[in-house]
């Protein structure tokens, strides 16, 4: 029969093997998406609908005609135009950016 002192001291180590667990679950979930995301790296003829956006730049490219279209596509819009679409703010003009660098291209101003 083992002592309550030995009793604590393996519920101490299980504890410690948790979190050494837990840590390195979260690192390969991290290594994962990173995984995911290049294989999944959008080009200029991905269409704009399966690219991996936010819902609202999904949203206003839709409504700005674009949802069937290219992501390369783009390059023959102005971003004066796109910032002047409803639900079109700064951090959705700053995704739309880094998309299009993804694909090596810029939207003109």
């Amino acid at each position: 029969m083992i002592t309550k002192k030995e009793y604590w001291a393996a519920v101490q180590i299980t504890n410690l093997y948790k979190i050494q667990v837990q840590a390195e679950y979260e690192s390969i979930r991290k290594e994962h998406q990173e995984i995911g995301r290049a294989i999944h790296m959008p080009t200029k003829d991905t269409l704009v609908r399966e690219a991996d956006t936010s819902t609202r730049l999904r949203n206003v490219l839709y409504k700005y005609g674009l949802d069937d279209s290219k992501i390369g596509d783009l390059e023959k819009h102005k971003m004066s135009e796109i910032r002047k679409l409803k639900h079109c703010g700064e951090e959705t003009i700053k995704e739309l950016i880094d998309l299009c660098a993804l694909c090596g291209f810029m939207i003109p101003e």
